[in-house]
């Protein structure tokens, strides 16, 4: 079947964090069966529902924004697509949006949400301390509550998408060389693409 590209948005949190990026693979093939949409399948003896998906998290990493793309029947509008895929997918997985596009290239920026422990007190503080740095991997680093609010500039010159586990690293090092024991709570991953920033949270 020749079908157009839909990419389907998705948040990720609870106990859906500690899926792999394989099992979460899995998981939207079931989903994408039990909508009963008319998708594009590879060939072979095993034929799979044909699924892209972006660069893996790191287990645990709860996401807002990250997607999958599927090719589907050119009858199928958006809106049945949206009210197929709605109720599919299993607790700590929801569908947040879909629209027709070829799969997105990998972020260039990403945005990620880090909840710290100890509160906004140890929050403004890791803010405070890199933006200090002058660190020119960071444009922002602001303060929600407590969470440290970070904007990350891609891979520049060497074309390689931010690496989400290498920040959360350095703001539990932060943490630490700021006497705070604590240590941070979920990381949410929002995903930037070259020309789209995802509304902010």
């Amino acid at each position: 079947m020749a079908g157009r590209s839909v990419r389907v948005y998705l948040e990720i949190g609870g106990d859906a964090r500690f899926l792999s990026h394989l099992d979460l693979l899995r998981v939207i093939e079931r989903a994408v069966r039990r909508s009963r949409l008319k998708v594009d399948y590879t060939e072979g003896f095993h034929p799979r529902i044909r699924v892209s998906l972006p660069q893996a998290l790191p287990v645990g990493v709860g996401s807002r924004g990250d997607c999958f793309t599927i090719r589907v029947d050119p009858g199928h509008s958006l809106e049945i697509i949206e009210s197929r895929m709605a109720g599919v997918f299993p607790e700590g997985i929801r569908m947040t949006g879909v629209e027709e596009g070829p799969p997105p290239r990998e972020p260039q920026w990403l945005g990620l949400s880090i909840e710290v422990n100890n509160g906004h007190a140890a929050a403004e503080s890791v803010a405070t301390a890199l933006r200090e740095e002058d660190d020119r991997r960071y444009s922002r680093a602001s303060v929600r509550g407590a969470a440290v609010i970070l904007e990350i500039t891609g891979g520049g010159a060497t074309g390689h998408p931010p690496r989400v586990r290498e920040h959360m690293q350095h703001v539990q090092e932060t943490l630490r060389r700021l006497g705070f024991t604590g240590g941070i709570g979920e990381v949410i991953k929002l995903i930037g693409w070259t020309s789209n920033r995802p509304p902010s949270t």
